[in-house]
C-alpha cells in the first residue's frame, strides 16, 4: 500500500464550483482518491458540497464540518474507490448548490490501495478558536491494515503546515483572491493494529481551523511463513524512503499482476 501522488484545484473569486483536472498518469481502477476542499461562503447558508467526476465515480462525504464555529468556512473529506479509470484531461469536480462560494481550495491524494470499507475517523474545529497544535481529536479503528487521512482545513491560508510525527504530508493547496482566502492540506499514515489514534499536526503560527480524519481499511496485506509448527499470518513490508510501511502482495494471473485475496 502507498501514496501515488496528488492533485489540486482553486478558485479566486465567487463559483458555485471547482475542477481539479487529472494529472499526466491518471488514476486508475483500484486505487483509492481521498479528495479535501475548504471554501468560505457570504451568509449562513450551508453550501451542501458534493463532488463528482467525469467518469461517474462513487464519491462518499467522509467528514465534514460545517461550518467552522464562528465562521461562514466549511471543510469536506470526501473519497472514492476508483472503479472507472480516470485518464489525464479528465475532470474531478466539487459543487456547491446550496450557497455560491467566494473562494475554493482542493486536495486529492492517490493511493493504490484496495478499500475492504471505512473504518472511523473525528472531527474537531476547535470551538474556532486559533491555535498552532491541530488535531482532529482521537478515534479508536475497528480493523487492522488502516490508511489513516487528515484532511486540515486553514481560515489563515498563509501558514506553514508541518506534519505529525509518523504522517506524510501532502502539498498545502489555497485560494487565490489575495485576501481572506482559505487553505487546504492532508497528511496520512499507515497502521495495521486496532488502536486509539490521534492526527496531530502543527502550524508555524495560530490559526482557526478545521481537522477531519478518516480510516480506510485495506485488505489484508499479510503473507504467510512457517513459524516451525503451522503458516502464520505475516505482514509484507517494503521500504517507503522513510521507514518500512505495509505493502500488498501481488501475484501474476495470468495476464497482469492483481493484489492477493
Amino acid at each position: 500500500m502507498a501514496w501515488i501522488k496528488e492533485a489540486s484545484g482553486s478558485t479566486s473569486g465567487p463559483s458555485a464550483s471547482v475542477v481539479v483536472t487529472v494529472p499526466t498518469g491518471g488514476f486508475p481502477a483500484g486505487h483509492l482518491l481521498v479528495l479535501g476542499v475548504i471554501c468560505v461562503v457570504s451568509g449562513a447558508t450551508n453550501p451542501a458540497m458534493a463532488v463528482s467526476d467525469s467518469k461517474g465515480n462513487t464519491w462518499v462525504a467522509d467528514r465534514t464540518v460545517a461550518p467552522i464555529t464562528g465562521q461562514t468556512t466549511y471543510v469536506l473529506q470526501s473519497s472514492t474507490l476508483v472503479t472507472t479509470t480516470l485518464n489525464a484531461g479528465d475532470t474531478i469536480t466539487v459543487n456547491a448548490p446550496g450557497n455560491t462560494p467566494n473562494r475554493f481550495a482542493v486536495t486529492v491524494q492517490e493511493f493504490n490501495d484496495i478499500v475492504a470499507s471505512n473504518d472511523t475517523g473525528s472531527v474537531n474545529d476547535n470551538g474556532g478558536a486559533s491555535s498552532s497544535n491541530l488535531t482532529s481529536g482521537s478515534f479508536t479503528t475497528v480493523n487492522p491494515n488502516n490508511l489513516i487521512v487528515n484532511v486540515v482545513g486553514l481560515v489563515s491560508a498563509g501558514r506553514t503546515f508541518t506534519p505529525g510525527t509518523n504522517y506524510h504530508g501532502g502539498t498545502k493547496v489555497a485560494s487565490t483572491n489575495g485576501t481572506g482566502d482559505r487553505a487546504v492540506v492532508a497528511q496520512w499514515r499507515y497502521v495495521t493494529n486496532t488502536s486509539l489514534f490521534t492526527t496531530p499536526s502543527s502550524l508555524n503560527a495560530g490559526s482557526i481551523y478545521a481537522s477531519v480524519a478518516q480510516a480506510y481499511t485495506g485488505r489484508s496485506s499479510n503473507a504467510k511463513v512457517w513459524n516451525g509448527s503451522s503458516w502464520a499470518s505475516h505482514p509484507v513490508k517494503v521500504w517507503d524512503g522513510s521507514g518500512w510501511v505495509v505493502h500488498q502482495a501481488k501475484g501474476h494471473d495470468g495476464s497482469s499482476w492483481v493484489v492477493g485475496k
